[in-house]
């Protein structure tokens, strides 16, 4: 896979994080704890460091801007429509000849690929009759292919945020609250780490004005998720209608590793507000506060505020859904090429790895 990892960096920037002081104090006291401080550009392992960002000055380089901008320089046989959904896949003896959209039916010569994310690629296809017959039955959608697994084995990093209140206002930071983390492996025999810490300059990056994690004073956050979650959840239809949204289950902390990891990682975070260093910057925990101390009460609090870091993956997976080659199962000319197909959730972040896996989707399609 290197090759198509290569290919990505060819086109997309990165860059290093800023060193805002308050990242720097986490990093320092990680660092004050026997954390070797890492280079995470260069590699995965239990340490402290900076995001590498994918950003050029303050622009993220986004899939769009990477391989899309400057429109000018799109080669003439690429159409692009925005503000448009697509409705159903036409399927004709076993084969995907194109598509239903609200701007008007699409025909497919050679192929119709799928990039719609782990969350609409699963509902796209269902909605088209590929999915699990028992499902679609009860909506009163034909069944093209049974494919049981479509929407199944859904996985995210699932996250849960301590809270701490600060010593002086937190100064503006210059391109991303999240410039720091911390990579630990609490499992003696897991093969890479098992928890990452998003350190956040800000709190309220989700959910607005949640009382759950109200502040009064400046403060900071650490948001630890388990980087190979095993529970798993499932997308399902609400209707036959493109235009309602799926019913989205979770089913986060349903596997009890996920919830034992969680509760190492959050004792951890007592130590690190013990150290030195980051007494200079924080002057008290606010959420969960100092009275949870046992396990029951840990948990609770973490399923009270358990989050998503918007990485949900497996939908459609490579052996379940799809073949190596991302092909769907049962049906001809139909590819996906997004998040949907992994088999496993992976350590990190996972941008890169969905622009990797479509570089590789462009080589087996051209094949």
């Amino acid at each position: 896979m290197t090759k198509y990892f290569d290919r990505v960096l060819e086109n997309t920037v990165i860059e290093p994080s800023p060193r805002h002081p308050a990242s720097q104090a986490f990093v320092d006291a990680g660092k004050e704890l026997d954390l070797k401080e890492m280079d995470f550009s260069r590699g995965i392992s239990a340490g402290v460091g900076y995001f590498p960002l994918n950003a050029k000055g303050r622009l993220r380089q986004s899939s769009s801007v990477t391989y899309l901008h400057p429109l000018a320089n799109l080669p003439r046989h690429l159409e692009i429509w925005t503000q448009t959904q697509a409705a159903k896949i036409n399927i004709e003896s076993g084969k995907a000849i194109g598509a239903e959209t609200t701007r008007g039916p699409i025909h497919a010569s050679r192929a119709v690929i799928l990039t719609c994310g782990s969350i609409q690629t699963p509902q796209l296809m269902m909605l088209s009759g590929l999915g699990p017959a028992h499902h679609l039955k009860t909506l009163g959608i034909g069944i093209v292919a049974d494919l049981p697994h479509v929407g199944e084995h859904l996985r995210d990093h699932v996250a849960a945020p301590i809270v701490w209140e600060t010593h002086a206002p937190i100064a503006p930071w210059e391109i991303c609250p999240f410039e720091a983390t911390m990579m630990l492996k609490l499992v003696d025999d897991a093969p890479a780490p098992d928890v990452l810490f998003h350190f956040g300059l800000r709190i309220r990056e989700k959910y607005g004005d949640d009382p759950k994690l109200s502040v009064n004073g400046p403060a900071v956050k650490a948001s630890p998720n388990v980087t190979r979650a095993r529970s798993e959840g499932q997308v399902k239809l609400a209707s036959s209608d493109y235009r309602d949204h799926p019913l989205i289950n979770l089913n986060y902390l349903s596997d009890p590793y996920d919830m034992a990891l969680l509760l190492k990682a959050m004792r951890f975070t007592r130590r690190l507000f013990e150290t030195k260093i980051f007494q200079s910057l924080c002057k008290s925990e606010i959420h969960p506060g100092p009275d949870v101390q046992t396990d029951d009460e840990w948990a609770s609090y973490i399923r009270s505020v358990c989050e998503t870091v918007y990485h949900p993956c497996g939908t459609a997976s490579i052996g379940h859904v799809v073949t190596p080659e991302l092909k769907v199962k049962g049906i001809g000319n139909l590819y996906i090429a997004d998040a949907s197909i992994f088999p496993a959730m992976i350590t990190t972040n996972i941008n890169c790895a969905v622009m990797m896996a479509a570089e590789k989707a462009a080589d087996l399609i051209m094949a």
